[in-house]
């Protein structure tokens, strides 16, 4: 049968991949513009509401050939039953499974807390993977388990604290366990011990805070830090490599109790806002998925801030399921990501979706924006990687007559873009 495609919800706990193939994507839809005719979908529905479960390159590429409409097979079910199905998704047929897809399909069984306590073969089944592959990924989990639970040891007066970090960020009564080893003596657990001053600073992250050139929001949070994309212009690679001397993607998991640690500044409209992974692309292709869970689950938890993501893969942020206090926005700094970018985001849903043209490294041309709500304008930055660069100023007016033109009424120039006077030679 064929359902509207705005009726399918893409929820990424049924994603089956670890990421999507733009070039794929960019491949079917011209397949479906000639005619070709693909297999139905998978989804499941309940209360006239579809979830997504196997076909996320077919739906990406139909909206991006125009369609407004695709063909499906629908199951009786809801969201959970999508997941399960994923997990199987594209294991004997469809686009050839990498060994990343498989794992993230064991591990979404293995996490649940109902099918985490099926057979290891039975998992297998259904995940479509060999059973030694499910045993040897449980036992990893094990392993991360026991290390998560005393992770952190600080040494004081002789005495050494092992502190269990499974309970970061957790701000109810009960309070934390400390597992003491005095001199070599069996371990006793202290769920009264008032922990050395070292890991109480430690345990509580705040926001840092921007300087003057961010005034559309007060915070910075870097629960993941580095990037892989390798722009020449990367103000953040310089910064890295002052402190830390690289910049190799790392996550973070103590900061990220940060939100419930730091107040909003509420006489300020930007005192409640942050710019989440000033120093990485939290959706590069590189993250591991659990780290992207990790923070949105920060995220969900702390209503009274408002976040604001930014990626140069916009197709891994259309697999969200975005929050009300999230704004999400994409990079483009020339002409070939401009398709990307506007297909990515008629499949989001956050209440602001924002374009940030920064650098504006060319003149760009879009056939529609109105995807988006807001854009960003700036210039280019001196790096050690390139010099400092400003658009041509007719570019600029271009670009925001194109946004007029589709509806977005907020345009915000950056401090770094500068009005450059051009002379006749």
């Amino acid at each position: 049968m064929q359902i509207p495609i705005t009726k399918i919800s893409l929820d990424k706990q049924a994603q089956p991949r670890t990421e999507i193939n733009s070039e794929v994507v960019t491949e079917y839809a011209e397949a479906m513009k000639g005619g070709t005719q693909f297999p139905p979908v998978i989804v499941f529905g309940d209360n006239g509401r579809y979830w997504l479960a196997d076909g996320w390159h077919r739906v990406m590429a139909a909206v991006r050939a125009g369609a407004t409409d695709i063909a499906a097979t629908v199951h009786n079910g809801g969201l959970r039953d999508a997941i399960l199905y994923s997990t199987g998704a594209n294991a004997t047929n469809g686009l050839h499974r990498t060994n990343a897809d498989k794992r993230r399909a064991v591990m979404a069984l293995l996490t649940d807390n109902e099918w985490g306590r099926w057979s290891d073969r039975e998992i297998a089944r259904r995940a479509g993977v060999g059973h030694v592959m499910v045993n040897s990924l449980r036992r990893e989990l094990s392993v991360q388990k026991e290390q998560i639970e005393t992770a952190r040891i600080v040494e004081r007066n002789g005495t050494t604290y092992e502190m269990a970090t499974e309970r970061i960020g957790r701000h109810d009564e009960e309070p934390p366990i400390y597992a003491v080893n005095n001199g070599g003596n069996p371990t006793i657990l202290l769920p009264h011990l008032t922990p050395p001053e070292p890991v109480q600073r430690e345990s509580r992250p705040t926001f840092n805070r921007t300087n003057d050139n961010v005034d559309w929001a007060w915070w910075t949070w870097n629960p993941v830090t580095g990037c892989k994309h390798g722009c020449p212009y990367c103000y953040a690679r310089d910064i890295a490599r002052r402190f830390t001397g690289h910049f190799n993607p790392e996550f973070h998991p103590d900061r990220l109790s940060a939100p419930q640690n730091t107040n909003p500044i509420t006489t300020d409209p930007a005192g409640d806002k942050v710019f989440v992974c000033s120093m990485a692309d939290l959706f590069g292709a590189w993250v591991p998925q659990e780290w992207i869970d990790a923070v949105l689950e920060q995220v969900l938890a702390a209503p009274q801030w408002t976040f604001i993501f930014l990626s140069k893969n916009p197709e891994r942020m259309a697999t969200v399921d975005w929050p009300d206090n999230a704004w999400v926005g994409t990079t483009v700094d020339c002409q070939a990501r401009v398709a990307r970018a506007t297909e990515a985001f008629k499949l989001i849903t956050a209440p602001v979706r924002f374009l940030s043209v920064e650098p504006f490294r060319e003149q760009l041309t879009f056939d529609d924006m109105s995807m988006f709500n807001w854009l960003l304008i700036g210039g280019q930055s001196a790096t050690s990687g390139e010099p400092a660069n400003q658009p041509k100023w007719w570019w600029v007016a271009d670009l925001e007559a194109q946004a007029h033109r589709d509806g977005i009424q907020h345009v915000f120039q950056k401090p770094n873009l500068k009005r450059v006077e051009e002379y006749p030679l």
